[in-house]
């Protein structure tokens, strides 16, 4: 390995570095108090070290975002391998909510927060999010095209369905369900999807 290879890989290690503590942080300490200063504390770096990486929070944050977004994709590109869409679908349903409750804080940032970085729209990684979309509306059309959701338009029964999905990750991630026995949670989120999951069968 040359100097140069080696020296992209050292910024690569130090930018994942800085991205897995930022990420740690805002589980432990949510968005606000998150910053550049705390971040390179935690890792035992001068503030000065992380602006070598990251021009500021905002772009921290989009990093952040992007990577979940790649990861979002990756579990939903797993479930082509399913060659009936309705199975399919099903499947993406499950990946999403265990994408979700698995990384609540590139959840949060990715769905949740309203507007936590001021980035601008027109940069590549954006583009990374809309992956993850494509794949929920192209397997709602083969749906369609199987003979399911008959009379309905691809775009609509996608946002119907992300809606759903995305209410009951909400819900559970921001503890809105304390009206329900603490060990009884799962079960209403399991028994409710695949309420949800049959009745794509009968559409």
């Amino acid at each position: 390995m040359g100097v140069a290879e080696r020296r992209e890989r050292e910024k690569q290690e130090m930018k994942g570095k800085i991205l897995d503590t930022a990420t740690q942080q805002i589980v432990e300490k949510g968005i606000e108090k998150t910053t550049i200063r705390s971040i390179a504390s935690a890792i035992e770096y001068s503030p000065r070290t992380i602006y070598l990486y990251f021009k500021d929070k905002d772009e921290i944050l989009y990093a952040l975002s992007t990577r979940g977004f790649q990861l979002f994709a990756q579990q939903f590109e797993a479930a082509l391998a399913i060659a009936d869409p309705i199975e399919r679908l099903k499947d993406i349903h499950q990946r999403y909510l265990r994408f979700a409750f698995e990384n609540p804080a590139l959840y949060d940032l990715m769905f949740i927060l309203n507007n936590p970085m001021n980035a601008d729209p027109a940069k590549e990684g954006w583009e990374v999010g809309l992956k993850g979309h494509s794949i929920l509306k192209d397997t709602v059309q083969a749906c369609i095209e199987a003979g399911h959701f008959k009379g309905k338009e691809a775009t609509t029964v996608a946002f119907t369905l992300w809606s759903y999905v995305h209410g009951i990750a909400s819900l559970k991630l921001r503890n809105r369900m304390r009206m329900y026995p603490a060990d009884q949670v799962d079960g209403i989120i399991q028994d409710s999807s695949a309420m949800m999951l049959g009745l794509l069968d009968k559409m």
